[in-house]
């Protein structure tokens, strides 16, 4: 079985289903069971935006992502799920006054909003760069600063 979850997770699926090959299928009864990483939490910061498209056309609808890295922010992919639709508005009124730049269709904020974010794990890519595969937002930490987000040396010791 692990060695078919780490294939399937290679593969860039989030786990793999596992059931009795005798059991017959039936639809919408399931004797199955998913098999999936545990899941990891990380308090990180928001360093981009994008407006979404849809009924997200008019507000930002996904957030470029990053921890810290000595004294810089080292980024951890993207994330645009999680939100609520008040969520997305209050982000983008807040957003909107910090844009430090922008190109085309990407807006470049100061670092000052803080999420805590949900992944199902942590990958590399080839350029060694680190990111969050399959992650999401928990919740807009107001509370914390971001002085006290994760680091890139936690990210390291969740990379699989």
């Amino acid at each position: 079985i692990e060695s078919i979850y780490n294939q399937a997770i290679d593969a860039g699926f989030e786990g793999i289903m596992i059931k009795d090959t005798e059991d017959a299928y039936m639809p919408g009864k399931r004797k199955w069971v998913k098999h999936k990483p545990p899941t990891i939490d990380l308090d990180v910061v928001i360093t981009g935006a994008r407006y979404g498209s849809g009924k997200r056309a008019d507000v930002f609808g996904s957030f470029d992502i990053a921890v810290k890295g000595g004294d810089d922010f080292i980024s951890v992919g993207s994330i645009g799920t999680g939100f609520s639709d008040t969520d997305l508005y209050k982000l983008t009124q807040t957003l909107r006054k910090i844009i430090d730049s922008h190109e085309g269709g990407q807006y470049d904020v100061l670092p000052r909003i803080v999420l805590e974010v949900k992944a199902d794990l942590v990958s590399r890519n080839d350029d060694g760069g680190y990111g969050l595969r399959f992650p999401r937002c928990k919740r807009i930490r107001d509370d914390k600063p971001v002085s006290d987000i994760n680091t890139i040396d936690d990210v390291i010791r969740l990379c699989i």
